[in-house]
Parts: C-alpha cells; sequence; structure tokens
C-alpha cells in the first residue's frame, strides 16, 4: 500500500491497518520466539543423541567379545565398526545441519519480514498522525467557514430589510390605487342599484297617480308645478337629464293668487304623490339623484304649508 494510498484512506481505516499491524507484529515475534526455542531444543537434542551414540559405541566396543570368548587384541573390527558408526553420525550431524540452516534462513525471512512490517507500521502512525493534523486543519477551516457563512448571512439580512421596504413602498400606490378601484367599483354598482329602485318607485307612482294641475280663474290656465328639466352632459352613469329649480316668479304668483281660485288636490291622490315627469329627450334618461329627490320633496312640503289655509 502506497502512502497516496494510505492518506486518502478515513481515521477508521488507519487505525483498524494499524490494529492490524500490531497483531502481525506480535504474531511474528511469537512464531520467533517458537522457531528460537525449537531450533535450540533441535541442537539440544541433536548433541544429545549423538552423545548417547557415541556412549553406546563405545561401551559395545568395550563389552564386544572376541571370537574365542575374549577381546581381539590387535582391535581391526572394532576401528570397521567406529568407522561405518562415525560415517553414520556425520550423516545425521550433516541433516541437521542442513535442517539448522534451513530454518535459520526461514528466520532471517521472517526477520525481515517482520522489519518490513514494522517499517509499514512506522509508516501508518505518521500518516496517522498526518490525518489527524489534517483533520483538526478541515475542522477548524469548517468552523471559519460556518462563522463567515452566519456572518454573511446576517449582513444579507440587514441588506434585504431596506430592499423589502422600498419594494412595499413601491407596491403601495399599486394596492391603494386597486383598493380605490374597487370602492369606486362597489360606489358604482350601488349606485346604479339605488337609482333603479328609484326608477321603479317612479314608473309606480306614475301608473298610481293622475297629472297635478292648479287651475286659474282669471287666466283660463293651470300653474305648472312640475319641476323643468335641464340638459347636462352626460356623466359616467350616462344621466344627462336633471331637475332645474322651480322659478322664482312662477312661485310667487302661486304664493299671490287668493285661496278660492285654486283647485284643491282630489282626495283619492295624496299631496306628496308625483307629478308626470316629461318625455325623455335623446340624451339619456331622466334619472334623479337622492339630493334631488331630497330636494323636490322639501319644495313640496314647502308649497302644500302655504295653500293649507285655502283647503
Amino acid at each position: 500500500m502506497t502512502a497516496g494510498k494510505r492518506q486518502a484512506q478515513s481515521p477508521a481505516g488507519m487505525r483498524s491497518e494499524v490494529e492490524v499491524l500490531r497483531a502481525l507484529k506480535w504474531l511474528f515475534e511469537h512464531h520467533k520466539a517458537l522457531d528460537e526455542k525449537m531450533i535450540l531444543s533441535e541442537e539440544n537434542n541433536q548433541e544429545k543423541i549423538l552423545t548417547d551414540r557415541v556412549l553406546d559405541v563405545h561401551h559395545e566396543q568395550e563389552n564386544m567379545p572376541s571370537a574365542n570368548g575374549k577381546r581381539p587384541s590387535d582391535g581391526s573390527l572394532s576401528h570397521k565398526e567406529d568407522v561405518v558408526k562415525k560415517m553414520e553420525l556425520q550423516e545425521i550431524i550433516e541433516r541437521q545441519l542442513r535442517e539448522q540452516s534451513q530454518m535459520e534462513e526461514r528466520l532471517a525471512a521472517l526477520s525481515a519480514h517482520v522489519k518490513h512490517l514494522e517499517e509499514d507500521l512506522d509508516t501508518a502512525r505518521k500518516d496517522l498522525l498526518k490525518s489527524k493534523d489534517m483533520n483538526r486543519k478541515l475542522e477548524r477551516d469548517v468552523r471559519e467557514t460556518e462563522d463567515k457563512n452566519r456572518r454573511l448571512q446576517e449582513r444579507l439580512e440587514l441588506v434585504e430589510k431596506p430592499q423589502q421596504r422600498l419594494r412595499r413602498a413601491e407596491t403601495l400606490p399599486e394596492v391603494e390605487a386597486e383598493q380605490a378601484q374597487r370602492v369606486a367599483s362597489l360606489s358604482k354598482d350601488q349606485l346604479i342599484l339605488n337609482l333603479e329602485t328609484l326608477r321603479a318607485e317612479v314608473d309606480q307612482t306614475r301608473l298610481r297617480g293622475a297629472p297635478f294641475h292648479h287651475s286659474r280663474p282669471h287666466l283660463g290656465s293651470a300653474p305648472d308645478l312640475r319641476f323643468p328639466v335641464a340638459d347636462r352632459p352626460a356623466d359616467s352613469l350616462g344621466n344627462g337629464a336633471v331637475l332645474r329649480c322651480p322659478q322664482k316668479g312662477r312661485l310667487a304668483a302661486l304664493h299671490d293668487e287668493p285661496s278660492e281660485a285654486r283647485t284643491p288636490l282630489p282626495p283619492s291622490r295624496p299631496w306628496w304623490a308625483p307629478c308626470e315627469a316629461p318625455a325623455p329627450s335623446h340624451r339619456g334618461p331622466e334619472v334623479q339623484t337622492p339630493k334631488e329627490q331630497d330636494w323636490r320633496a322639501h319644495a313640496a312640503s314647502q308649497h302644500a304649508g302655504r295653500r293649507g289655509p285655502g283647503l
């Protein structure tokens, strides 16, 4: 595993790798100790075996009887047997030495491997320390970045508050205009409804009542108390005809006439019944506003009060 791969690993992976390396190191050290003990025990066993065999050979040579029941005097036979046994022992020693050399080679390989693992362990420890340092730096950078973001967010909120106020101030005239338009439309609808109601009442009264005339015996004509209509430009509701105030001279002449010359109103019709309206002109229907209706009713009541003594 290269150093770049180690740096790319996470701290948890590095920690597990260090633990594995520690376990391997302990295992190899244990095997190394066992191998050393085994080699020592084998060497001791070989030395013991050789010693025992040499002693056995000497003992056999000493106790070996001759052909006639005596020990040979020249010792030629014992020499040959000693040579054979020495050769066998030499072969055994060589075999043991070969095995020992093999064990030493294995031990050297294991030692080299353990040394390599120790180097890897040291490298892993260094990488772990570097990773910890990098993690601390990254955590510090993250905290600083969060603080900067929080400060920027606060500044942005402070900047957005005046902008929101400006946007509200810009949209305020539109909202007011919309509200005024709604109020105007509602007022217009209400006014149209009132005019239609008044027109219906006028039509019903016109159907029920008769023309209101006053006779003048000395002139042969009756005064016309109907209010004249004055034409004016059509307003937003299309109403161009309004009632013109009655002339002062006619009211004065009517007031100066004797009460005997006035013809009383028929009992079947009340005095406040409206008179016939003139024919509508081409400019639009005759429509009276509530103010004009009130003014007309007030004038009629005053006229009725003046002609009360003659009834």
